[in-house]
């Protein structure tokens, strides 16, 4: 009876043991489509990560050449306006002229003596 017994637990034994090798199994499986489903979130992400980081240097060109752009056309803005300030004052002319308060300095001049 002994041996009987023995075998009678070592077979409920072995019962159990094929049912959590099924739980297991089960298991691993869930575990397997779960990782598959993050594996191709993290897929997706990478590819949006580096859409974004295509864009963003996209954008940072874009900002750098507008804002080149923007400082010439400033410094051109300023050199306009210098040259229309020196033209109202009678600076810098090319001429053999000289500047206008000087010529009419002169004719005062001529007037007093």
């Amino acid at each position: 009876m002994n041996l009987a017994s023995e075998v009678s637990a070592m077979l409920s034994e072995l019962d159990s043991t094929k049912a959590e090798i099924e739980i297991l199994r089960s298991h691993s499986v869930a575990m397997e489509t779960e990782n598959d489903q993050l594996r191709r979130s993290v897929s997706r992400l990478q590819v949006e990560r580096d859409t974004y980081l295509r864009q963003a240097e996209a954008m940072k060109s874009i900002l750098t050449q507008a804002g080149t752009g923007l400082v010439n056309a400033m410094n051109a803005f300023r050199a306009g306006e210098r040259e229309l300030q020196e033209q109202a004052l009678g600076v810098g002319e090319e001429t053999d002229a000289p500047p206008q308060f000087i010529s009419e300095a002169t004719k005062r001049l001529a007037a007093v003596g």
